[in-house]
């Protein structure tokens, strides 16, 4: 009963929160059924708590299944202690860089700062992110919380994808700890912490919901190994309470971002390998259960707007038709340069962050190799049902990146390795295969890996450097040009899709820009350009021919209504009416 009243709930206040975007309900129905569903989903949750704690006093001498590590034999760490301790080193090592965060900052990462900032003033929340229907709105709905209490401002923005990827450090970190071993927990965790190149700015990245994915997929594989805990010890209703939150997790990761699949698949494989007995088929109705209320937004969405996330997955074509000599050449490019970017940003120009870059691509795959030989019989043992399993995750990472290779590479973004934005979900699992020489017993192997991590952070405090140098730069720039747009109330603009909505966003909707010819997401915002004399803006770096075409015009006197303001990389020309 509980448990129904907390599904009631749920797709109650989904349905109707989402009402006004895809039916065009009112505002006071989609509130009124969304409150009414909140209050079904918490009456559930109390009862759910309740039946919770009996089943508690009931068990009294029954306790969770736990391993402990097998070399320091180690109990779990204090939650309380270790998210602090998580959150103020990865708060702590990026602070500079997350203080001049305006100088790594595009409209892609504004199009989610704009969504909040409309979900902050009550406008109909969005399904998916703007012009992009396979995207959830999940990373816009979080951000809107701070922005109600601070407005559109970009560090409220940024403050969201950090700290999930606080919250993924920490989930991670319990799943390794109880799932493999301490030493392998912190290892992985190092690597997250101080990991350079591209996933120290994705945890600031908003614009595909990549931490939000990364910290819903450990939150659900920690609640799968604490299932499988109770489910030995004796529990009935808690592994059915944990298995459904964890589906929901998964299912919600994959709207969130579809990247995810591979991780879903492995998650429904691991219960159904290590749990046994006349439960199982109970746990897998619930998993199945919470997978669909997990994905309930998606299929809303789906159902309205036509299956255009199925479209985006599997309808478009191959730029290149697949073929046995595609599929292998694009595995000996990924084996060379794929793992290597996904660790580390490839900057020729730093002659030790280039160096780092060549060991990555040597040592990173020999120790994939080498895991498959040390640890050969823990992947045994997981397949072999109510065998004692105690380092499950060594498995997992295994079967996660072999299953992410076979789907990606024969996906139509086999080729896109460089940036790595397709390969974030591999974060779950190699920084794990990377430190799994630390859970054997003999140093020599332990040592390889205990080299690599030292010099990616050796490496990271180098890049966290040039980063913050480089956004200090920008924000600099860019502050100027703000200013400008403030001081003499440029409304509104046409401009690339790339300054469009930074723009709008940046001046919290004071400048209103239409990204013609480009993408237009937001097509209000067009149609209130449409119906003035905008001013026109260009950016040396991204438009530059067009940027020198357009003032060599003004120069000519063939543009008399407008005033040039310049400053590199940025031109503005502005109605002089509007000066005035």
């Amino acid at each position: 009963m509980a448990l129904l009243l907390i599904i009631v709930g749920y797709v109650l206040t989904m349905t109707f929160w989402f009402a006004q975007t895809l039916w065009s309900l009112s505002a006071w129905i989609s509130r009124t059924g969304s409150l009414a569903g909140l209050l079904f989903f918490l009456t559930g949750l109390t009862l759910v708590m309740r039946q919770y704690r009996t089943e508690q006093h009931n068990c009294q001498k029954a306790t969770p299944f736990q391993f402990s590590s097998p070399i320091t034999g180690a109990g779990p760490t204090r939650p309380a202690r270790l998210l602090l301790i998580l959150a103020g080193s990865a708060l702590l090592f990026r602070s500079a860089f997350y203080f001049y965060i305006s100088g790594w900052f595009h409209s892609d990462h504004a199009i989610t700062g704009l969504m909040a900032w409309h979900i902050a003033q009550g406008q109909p929340p969005p399904l998916y992110f703007y012009g992009q229907y396979y995207l959830g709105s999940l990373p816009a709905h979080l951000a809107a919380l701070p922005m109600l209490l601070v407005g559109p401002k970009i560090h409220a923005l940024k403050l969201v994808p950090l700290l999930c990827f606080v919250f993924f450090l920490f989930f991670q970190y319990r799943f390794l700890e109880r799932s493999c071993c301490r030493n392998v927990a912190i290892g992985t965790t190092l690597l997250a912490i101080f990991a350079p190149g591209h996933f120290f700015q994705l945890s600031f990245d908003t614009s595909n919901g990549f931490m939000e994915m990364l910290m819903l997929t450990s939150i659900a594989f920690y609640l799968l190994e604490l299932c499988l805990g109770y489910h030995v010890s004796g529990f009935r209703f808690r592994p059915v309470l944990l298995v459904l939150i964890s589906g929901w997790s998964l299912g919600c990761a994959f709207w969130v971002n579809p990247q995810v699949v591979s991780l879903m698949i492995i998650a429904i494989l691991f219960l159904n390998v290590r749990a046994f007995g006349p439960d199982l088929l109970r746990l897998n109705l619930f998993l199945g259960l919470g997978l669909l209320l997990g994905l309930f937004p998606l299929l809303l969405g789906e159902l309205i707007y036509g299956f255009v996330q199925t479209i985006f997955l599997f309808s478009e074509k191959h730029a290149i038709p697949l073929s046995l000599t595609v599929f292998f050449q694009r595995t000996l490019h990924f084996a060379r340069d794929g793992f290597a970017l996904l660790l580390f940003e490839f900057q020729p120009q730093q002659v030790f962050l280039a160096f780092l870059f060549a060991v990555c691509q040597i040592i990173v795959p020999v120790l994939l190799i080498l895991g498959l030989v040390l640890f050969r019989n823990d992947i045994g043992t997981f397949f072999r049902r109510k065998s004692v399993c105690p380092r499950p995750a060594i498995a997992l990472v295994y079967l996660h990146v072999g299953l992410f290779l076979i789907i990606f590479l024969t996906s139509r973004f086999g080729d896109m390795i460089s940036p790595p934005r397709y390969l974030v979900v591999l974060f779950f699992s190699v920084p794990v295969i990377i430190s799994l020489p630390l859970a054997h017993a003999r140093r020599s192997i332990r040592f390889l890996s205990q080299l690599l991590i030292i010099l990616l952070v050796l490496g990271s405090l180098v890049h966290n450097y040039q980063s913050v140098q480089a956004a200090r730069s920008s924000a600099a720039l860019w502050d100027k040009y703000y200013s400008f747009l403030e001081e003499n109330k440029v409304s509104y603009a046409r401009c690339s899709y790339w300054m469009a909505y930074i723009t709008s966003f940046m001046t919290a909707e004071k400048t209103i820009c239409c990204p013609l010819p480009d993408f237009n997401r937001i097509p209000w915002y067009c149609e209130r350009v449409e119906r003035v004399k905008p001013a026109l803006i260009y950016h040396d770096n991204i438009d530059p021919a067009d940027a020198r075409a357009m003032r060599a015009h003004f120069q000519a006197g063939r543009m008399p209504d407008y005033q040039c303001w310049y400053m590199p990389p940025f031109t503005v020309f502005y109605l002089i009416k509007e000066k005035e």
